[in-house]
């Protein structure tokens, strides 16, 4: 059985360098008004498509905080079911941040939303 973990600690979440170019680049292509959304739509991207979280130990740079992003916890509470570790929020962001790179590296913020219906269908 997976181990689920509490959802405390982390309060605010962000992006390496790599993750906040992609992001303004998915921006750019106007489908979300907030790049909150973005990001969400990233980490639901990259654990429907199996993609890696970003493991850089480098620095993630602080965008938002969990109330913007999960205010009633949803969030956080799929990911730990799907994806469970011990700082969540550590999680999510490192899902978000390896969504986005790879939305850009599949040139998928170009054909935007059928060119990630079929990747998500693979």
């Amino acid at each position: 059985m997976t181990e689920l973990y509490e959802t405390a600690a982390r309060t605010t979440v962000g992006l390496t360098t790599e993750g906040r170019d992609a992001l303004d680049r998915v921006m750019s292509a106007g489908w979300f008004t907030h790049n909150y959304d973005a990001f969400k739509f990233a980490v639901a991207f990259a654990l429907a498509a199996g993609i890696t979280p970003t493991s850089d130990s480098g620095s993630f740079s602080t965008i938002w905080n969990r109330g913007t992003l999960d205010p009633d916890e949803r969030l956080s509470k799929l990911v730990n079911l799907l994806s469970p570790s011990p700082d969540i929020w550590d999680q999510i962001r490192r899902l978000g941040d390896a969504g986005l790179r790879e939305m850009i590296k599949r040139n998928i913020h170009i054909g935007f939303p059928s060119e990630v219906l079929d990747v998500i269908s693979e």
